[in-house]
């Protein structure tokens, strides 16, 4: 099914506030069949994923972009300055490849550069190696925040129809 971005607004969208993280989940599962696996539920991730995601060396955004297949639904903690954490939402596409990229994290916006991913955005960092570039990735994508942590994610795949 393909929907228009107007359309989305308009129906997840709230007069005043920020739109529910839960409301988006459940209208991609209504409109677009698609359902959502969080990445913190053991039993059925580690099957899939062949680790468990939440006691990973490095951290939750480390561990995500050591998943080299699948799209995830990935929400962020941004805090700017003195401001209290806002949450914010983007798509952590782990199958995409082009040429030396492999992975791509994409947002709602588009003013917003997509985030193509190489090798050296998974490993660890030179200047500290207790820290991984993955939470370089992510605080790239803000520029101005003081902090950028991943919330939460969830593997994105289409629902069995049902006739």
């Amino acid at each position: 099914m393909k929907a228009l971005k107007k359309d989305v607004y308009r129906d997840t969208l709230p007069k005043k506030g920020d739109t529910k993280v839960r409301r988006v989940i459940d209208y991609a599962r209504l409109v677009f069949n698609v359902e959502f696996l969080s990445v913190f539920r053991v039993k059925e991730m580690l099957p899939i994923l062949g680790f468990t995601f939440n006691r990973c060396k490095g951290g939750k955004e480390h561990a995500l972009l050591q998943i080299f297949e699948g799209v995830f639904f990935v929400v962020l903690l941004v805090t700017v300055k003195d401001m209290p954490p806002d949450k914010h939402v983007v798509v952590y596409d782990a199958s995409y490849r082009s040429g030396n990229f492999r992975g791509a994290i994409l947002d709602g916006d588009s003013k917003t550069p997509v985030k193509l991913l190489d090798d050296k955005d998974r490993a660890w960092s030179d200047g500290n190696p207790s820290i991984p570039n993955a939470r370089f990735v992510f605080h790239s994508l803000f520029p101005s925040a003081s902090s950028v942590r991943l919330k939460h994610a969830w593997l994105m795949r289409p629902l069995p129809l049902v006739e």
